[in-house]
């Protein structure tokens, strides 16, 4: 989590602006807001908001009660500390800094929470048993900044409480590419160095590529490939401190899928300074595998381009689903099925044809399942 410290001379600075802001409004002075993206997912649907004036993650708004069920609270030592993501009944997703150097026993995670300050009567309260932080972290980049929760007894799932869809790379890729519009909630500060949210918050905010997010007058080279940004260049709208660890969602058909964990940024919705979440997508596996969450056998899919009598033909092969890394295997015709290097895709083939050939593609994931379906392609003249 983020730690600032502000001298003197800003913190006055920051009060007379505030005088000067105040007597503007006073005779009328108009202000603009500065101009935003559009919205690439207008035709997703709007994430559900109260109309409870005043409540802001960062330039955001209170959630819905219930509207992001897989959001859960992590408490230390009986205290608010970081958010955290639902993924199956028993387990739960942070960030790394959120539990590093911690044990266990300091924590307890709540599910079903929306006011910290109102027992509803539809949370849900857990011990935690063990902790498993990704082997590849680093505490001084925050590099591979994801962790897992075991709790003490089983999630019972209700209309406030729900697991969160696992989104994969590569094949998620898209859903989460830059311009997409995701949202994080949590309970964090409202304000960079303000107070906590006593009610669950929300804010949405745009994917922003990492060449973008690493241009000098913002991160210089800090973002590294298990990392995503979000925000606007403007600033105005982020997560803050006390919002670590929590979901970074996208839409996923009519739900969510999990994009980002809260992780880092330089203070809070400053201008060119975007939120910086782990890549959820690109740790798939490796949550599935040690939380042993069954996940359905691989999916091949197929596309390939080219023209012309004996011109060259490229295949792209990729694999959903499973558990990577997937072996590709390729066909051409009624020939012999020829594997290529594993990995997680996309998985390419060349092939020139003088007259219709057909390309048939499968993949076998890290399990040693062979994908449920072949993926078939015809090119040629």
């Amino acid at each position: 989590m983020k730690h600032l410290v502000r001298p003197a001379w800003l913190v006055q600075f920051r009060r007379t602006l505030g005088i000067i802001a105040f007597l503007m409004a006073l005779i009328g002075f108009p202000f603009h807001a500065a101009a935003q993206p559009p919205d690439p997912s207008s035709n997703h649907p709007t994430p559900p908001s109260s109309d409870r004036p005043g409540t802001e993650i960062v330039g955001g708004t209170e959630a819905v009660p219930g509207a992001w069920p897989w959001t859960a609270e992590l408490r230390l030592n009986g205290g608010h500390w970081c958010g955290g993501s639902l993924i199956a009944p028993r387990w739960i997703v942070t960030a790394a800094h959120c539990v590093y150097g911690k044990s266990a026993i300091q924590f307890t995670v709540v599910l079903g929470e929306h006011d910290l300050n109102a027992e509803e009567g539809t949370e849900q309260r857990f011990s935690v048993s063990q902790i498993k932080i990704h082997p590849n972290y680093n505490d001084s980049t925050k590099s591979s900044d994801i962790a897992l929760l075991n709790l003490s007894s089983d999630a019972v799932y209700t209309s406030r409480v729900q697991p969160v869809t696992l989104l994969q790379s590569p094949f998620d890729n898209p859903r989460f590419a830059p311009g997409v519009v995701a949202t994080v909630v949590g309970w964090g500060r409202t304000s960079e160095g303000g107070a906590s949210a006593s009610r669950l918050l929300q804010v949405s905010v745009p994917i922003v590529s990492n060449s973008t997010c690493n241009q000098s007058q913002s991160y210089n080279g800090r973002v590294d490939s298990t990392m995503l940004c979000a925000g606007y260049s403007a600033g105005g709208k982020d997560s803050c401190q006390g919002d670590s660890g929590g979901p970074l969602v996208v839409p996923y058909g009519s739900t969510w899928g999990l994009a980002g964990i809260v992780s880092w940024g330089d203070g809070c919705a400053r201008a060119y300074k975007y939120g910086v979440y782990t890549r959820f997508g690109i740790f798939t596996d490796w949550v599935q595998r040690e939380a042993g969450i069954p996940t359905p056998p691989p999916t091949a899919w197929l596309s390939c381009e080219g023209t012309g009598f004996g011109g060259l033909y490229t295949c792209s092969g990729m694999g959903s689903e499973g558990l990577q890394p997937y072996t590709p295997y390729w066909q051409l015709n009624s020939g012999s099925w020829t594997a290529s290097s594993s990995g997680s895709g996309p998985f390419s083939y060349s092939v020139r044809c003088y007259s219709s050939c057909t390309v048939r593609f499968k993949v076998v994931d890290s399990l040693g399942r062979t994908s449920t379906n072949i993926a078939s392609a015809y090119v040629g003249p």
